[in-house]
């Protein structure tokens, strides 16, 4: 089919697989990449970063409750553990932990 027909053809409001006479999700790119003409995966759950190291985390904060997160970015960045202030937060708030001030806290 000649790159005319086909540009037409989707402004004509028709789909690459429409032109082609495919199925949805069977696109020749799917195929190509993979070797299978099923479609590709689309978001889902990642594990988190810190997963691996929870018990180096609780067993510091058991140790120094008033850490903040900037401390244990870098206490974990000194472990080899690259890890952004997000990441650390969002694991904390995972795990059910809140910094929050508080004057009963030492």
């Amino acid at each position: 089919m000649s790159p005319i027909l086909i540009s037409c053809a989707c402004f004509a409001g028709l789909s690459a697989c429409q032109i082609l006479g495919l199925e949805p999700g069977t696109s020749p790119l799917n195929s190509a990449a993979t070797g299978s003409v099923a479609p590709g995966k689309m978001g889902g759950h990642r594990t988190p970063v810190l997963a691996p190291h929870r018990a180096f985390i609780m067993e510091r904060l058991g140790q120094t409750p008033h850490l903040t997160l900037h401390a244990l970015k870098d206490e974990l960045a000194a472990r080899g553990v690259k890890v952004s202030h997000n990441a650390v937060w969002l694991f904390l708030h995972r795990e059910g932990l809140r910094f929050k001030k508080n004057s009963v806290r030492p």
